[in-house]
């Protein structure tokens, strides 16, 4: 759809790392239209068959069974709104589920939405200032912070209250590096 000054679309594509999962998620993309402040997002389907009734029995007696305990160690819903450097008219909404490894460092799993049916687009680890100044000098460009992301309200926790969620951010994230 091209733009106009009226109805801006902005693509969240997600390149996938590799030709081979190129191909199986099809550049699935979710498209927001932004127009007098409305925001619509379309999750695309992945190729392959329905998941078959004996597989949905097994995983509901499995998770009844076995430990899911890095999973449940997860305690901590971050959204904020990723730009490619090189185009930033595109953008990814990145929802991030955290789970600290200690006070200093927290390791998120990164979905393209917070709906169940939502894909896994990345991993991210979150680190404090002190332990970013330990790295070697040639890995920090690989990191970047989140300042920017925390003080304009990019970065921000879904649902939780305004002055609890400011005061939290504000105090926890300011100063850590991903």
């Amino acid at each position: 759809m091209p733009s106009s000054p009226t109805t801006r679309t902005l693509h969240a594509c997600l390149q996938p790392p590799s030709p081979a999962l190129n191909r199986l998620y099809a550049l699935p993309c979710k498209t927001k239209t932004h127009q007098t402040n409305s925001m619509s997002t379309a999750h695309t389907q992945v190729p392959g068959e329905p998941t078959h009734t004996g597989t949905t029995l097994v995983e509901t007696a499995t998770a009844a069974i076995q430990g899911f305990g890095p999973i449940n160690q997860i305690h901590q819903h971050l959204c904020a709104f990723h730009f490619y450097s090189h185009d930033m008219t595109r953008q990814v909404e990145a929802h991030h589920y955290c789970a600290h490894q200690n006070e200093e460092m927290r390791q998120c799993l990164i979905y393209d939405g917070p709906e169940a049916d939502a894909r896994l687009i990345g991993l991210e680890y979150v680190v404090s200032e002190n332990l970013f100044l330990t790295l070697l000098d040639e890995e920090k460009p690989l990191w970047h912070s989140h300042e920017y992301e925390v003080k304009s309200g990019v970065l921000f926790m879904p649902r939780v209250p305004g002055v609890i969620e400011r005061r939290w951010r504000t105090q926890h994230l300011v100063k850590v590096w991903a």
